[in-house]
């Protein structure tokens, strides 16, 4: 199996968007995400290559083997034009203010991160 890294890496815009760089194991993904099929991940996985939001390589050595990595230039390039309106949204409220809201989407988030549980396969996909 492919080793698994994680390189995290703060953009150019100040540090408001944080890139991970990871390569993963279809099935590892698969996991991750709660599919149980291999056929329904390859679909996934079909469609997000050809949106160009991923890129699937296979091993050298061994043929079956295959990763898959996200196109973080892809995703910079949709997240510009947000970050962009997001400061716009941002400006008109003071640091009072944005602490409030901060601290509601934390405690929102919060419940129901705990309302949901986990996702299915959680556990199993951290092995």
């Amino acid at each position: 199996m492919q080793p698994h890294h994680e390189d995290q890496q703060v953009s150019a815009e100040g540090g408001e968007r944080q890139q991970f760089t990871t390569t993963l194991s279809p099935g590892r993904l698969g996991r991750l995400a709660g599919l149980s099929s291999s056929g329904t991940i390859t679909g996934v996985i079909d469609r997000l290559e050809h949106a160009g939001y991923i890129t699937r390589e296979r091993s050298a050595e061994d043929r079956r083997k295959v990763t898959v990595t996200l196109n973080n230039d892809r995703l910079d390039s949709e997240d510009a034009p947000r970050l962009q309106r997001l400061k716009t949204l941002l400006a008109d409220y003071d640091r009072a203010q944005l602490d409030t809201i901060a601290d509601f989407l934390t405690r929102l988030a919060d419940i129901e991160t705990n309302a949901v549980g986990s996702p299915p396969n959680a556990a199993q996909a951290d092995r």
